[in-house]
């Protein structure tokens, strides 16, 4: 009926809505809206965390982070307090969204990280504390620095591992163990770091009461060669740790003497090797890596090294994509014995290779005194990040603070010729029979039993 009276009164035309044109009742104004941009506008100038720049690939404003421990609907509330106070209607939750997705969208709320920086936190707290302009463009300034120098850093790895496959690509690869220095390989690059530990019995489907208890622990040490595509990771049982009970499973002598073993049954036989890792000041391994590597190209094992220690918190890189696909496998395996770990480890992705460490095939070397002996220490070596040794000039190091930064010369042997015997051999330590005992006790009953003898078989009730 009210079709056919519209047709008679205006003819074959769309019908309209009464209401168009109209403005609701319980519509938005301008200034309701502008009130919501201007809140969040002042709460990120007290609280945010501005970047110094937008994300790679965008023209965008650059982003200021908002702390993830007060969420959105937290800060509606402060939004609601605030209206009552100018009196000023406020916007429901929903309409309160909606205008900082629209209209800020610069403005995030951070989400919870780990393994930040901690230098680009300090920044942080330095731009977000500024009280007078000066202060905040400084702050911002060296905040600015600081990330341009680790974009460098990065520029740098991804170069290395650039000129890596290149030279992989162009000459066909030798089956080790290869002779050091013995192939027409110019250079090959290693990336190499411990993974956090993982731990047998381990289930998909884990009981509750082993939560609580500590099974056995196994860590893993990576290293990472780029050119050929490939990972070996060491696995480290808590028995064959240089400290009994798994004590001194990251201390020097195991690092340098893992690296040892892998230059000697895994390299390329390359001329060049050019290494990558993170910067363990705390741990005080930096002197004694620095002295191996200056070993091996002073008795002949390598014509140059180049090693490259990036900046703390900004140190992810190809070891650490393959230790993720290990973790990843992981979680949703059933691992009972050191085996069963060597096994996700495999099938965790082509390029990564489990090497597990037993029966002395990986032998330790007291090389913390050997190196402390033989060579000076580097002083100041917690401001240099980058290292080079060469055969023509035996026994001294080139170090630089930045990539383009000058090569500083530092001696650290008078000497021209060194003793090639390595240093005294060190057995593992074991286990205790106080640790024996518990993994008896209580570890061993959450193993499967076909498994129990192979995982628990140290110590037995008398």
């Amino acid at each position: 009926m009210y079709i056919v009276k519209h047709m008679k009164t205006h003819g074959i035309k769309p019908r309209t809505h009464g209401n168009i044109g109209k403005k609701p009742h319980n519509a938005l104004s301008f200034e309701e809206i502008k009130f919501v941009v201007q809140f969040i506008n002042r709460y990120s100038e007290d609280n945010g965390l501005p970047m110094p720049a937008a994300p790679r690939g965008r023209d965008s404003e650059p982003p200021i982070f908002l702390p993830c421990s007060t969420p959105k609907n937290e800060i509606h509330q402060l939004y609601v307090e605030a209206c009552h106070e100018v009196q000023i209607r406020a916007v429901k939750l929903s309409s309160f969204y909606s205008i900082w997705s629209a209209c800020l969208p610069n403005i995030q709320i951070a989400n919870p990280r780990s393994d930040v920086c901690n230098t680009c936190e300090r920044h942080r707290e330095h731009i977000l504390n500024a009280r007078s302009e000066n202060e905040k463009l400084t702050a911002t300034r060296n905040f600015t620095d600081h990330i341009e120098k680790a974009e460098r850093e990065h520029h740098l790895y991804i170069q290395c591992i650039k000129e890596a496959r290149e030279e992989h690509q162009s000459i066909q690869l030798p089956e080790p163990p290869v002779r050091p220095c013995s192939t027409d390989f110019l250079k090959t690059h290693y990336t190499f770091d411990f993974a956090q530990c993982v731990s047998v019995p381990h289930h998909s489907r884990q009981v509750g009461p082993l939560f609580f208890e500590t099974p056995r622990k196994i860590q893993i040490f990576g290293i990472c060669m780029e050119g050929a595509g490939s990972q070996r990771n060491y696995l480290i049982d808590e028995d064959q740790t240089i400290g009994r009970d798994g004590k001194n499973a990251h201390g020097p002598n195991t690092v340098i003497s893992i690296l040892h073993h892998h230059f000697q049954n895994y390299s390329m036989g390359e001329k060049c090797a050019v290494l990558h890792c993170d910067n363990c000041p705390g741990q005080n391994k930096n002197r004694y890596v620095i002295g191996y590597l200056l070993w091996r190209v002073m008795i002949g094992l390598h014509r140059a090294i180049e090693l490259h220690m990036q900046i703390p918190g900004h140190t992810k890189c190809q070891v650490d994509a393959g230790f993720a696909q290990i973790k990843k496998k992981y979680r949703r395996s059933d691992c009972d014995t050191l085996q069963h770990v060597a096994d996700v480890v495999s099938k965790s992705s082509k390029s990564n290779e489990a090497v597990i460490i037993e029966d002395g095939n990986v032998k330790y070397y007291e090389w913390k005194e050997y190196i402390k002996t033989t060579f000076q220490p580097l002083k100041g070596i917690r401001k240099f990040h980058h290292f080079t040794f060469s055969a023509l000039l035996p026994g001294v190091v080139l170090c630089s603070v930045d990539v383009d930064g000058d090569k500083v010369p530092v001696i650290l042997s008078n000497h021209d010729q060194i003793s090639v015997n390595l240093s005294l051999e060190i057995m593992p330590g074991g286990l205790s029979r106080e640790r024996q005992e518990y993994l008896y006790k209580h570890i061993r009953p959450h193993v499967r039993e076909c498994f129990r003898d192979t995982t628990c078989p140290e110590f037995h009730e008398e």
